[in-house]
């Protein structure tokens, strides 16, 4: 694979951009922060006002960083999304639909919008790493892991909807605002966790 890694201060500013190449089945990479595999990194800047562009079903943006990071430009098409590091990185774009996994290995993802998490894509929050809802409200394909889901923000509930999947980790809301979950599609979901404590609906 192909791969663009951007960190400390670098920048990357431009309309469309395009990772991988399906017209000659290459997959690429977009790294913000460390290398794919290796330690997290300062991350650099990427700035893409038309959208990224996840070309094949291969290609991966990856957020391996040791600084908060937000993230604004729209990502679509069929590859995926991985968040790995110690940090926590906010999704801004309300456009977000590309349909490959999203998978937090480590750190945070967080909401930024009502509909910044796509609701095309299964998620995966891993034992250790958190996904944080910030009082938006999010639809997801599925969802499944050991990690926590839950809603930081102080002042607005967030509505989850989920499809299907198996997820052993806990969903909760640690201040006033809740989280209410919402099952959707003929699917199942089976949660099997036993620290779920959010306060809201399902």
């Amino acid at each position: 694979a192909s791969t663009l890694q951007v960190s400390t201060l670098g920048t990357v500013s431009c309309n469309f951009m395009f990772v991988g190449n399906s017209t000659n089945s290459v997959d690429g990479r977009l790294v913000i922060g460390g290398t794919e595999f290796g330690a997290a990194a300062i991350g650099g800047a990427v700035n893409a006002s038309g959208g990224i562009t996840l070309e094949t079903a291969g290609s991966k943006l990856i957020f391996n960083t040791v600084d908060n990071r937000v993230f604004g430009s729209r990502i679509s098409d069929i590859g995926s999304v991985e968040i790995k590091g110690t940090a926590s990185v906010r999704l801004d774009n309300p456009g977000n639909n590309y349909t490959g996994a999203t998978t937090v290995f480590s750190g945070i993802l967080q909401a930024g919008n009502a509909g910044a998490l796509s609701a095309s894509s299964a998620f995966t929050v891993s034992s250790g790493a958190r996904l944080d809802l910030f009082g938006y409200n999010n639809t997801i394909k599925s969802l499944s892991g050991a990690g926590i889901v839950e809603n930081t923000d102080a002042g607005f509930s967030s509505d989850l909807t989920v499809g299907s999947g198996s997820f052993s980790g806990a969903i909760q809301n640690p201040g006033a605002a809740a989280v209410n979950l919402v099952k959707t599609s003929a699917g199942t979901l089976f949660l099997t966790g036993n620290g779920n404590s959010y306060t809201g609906t399902t």
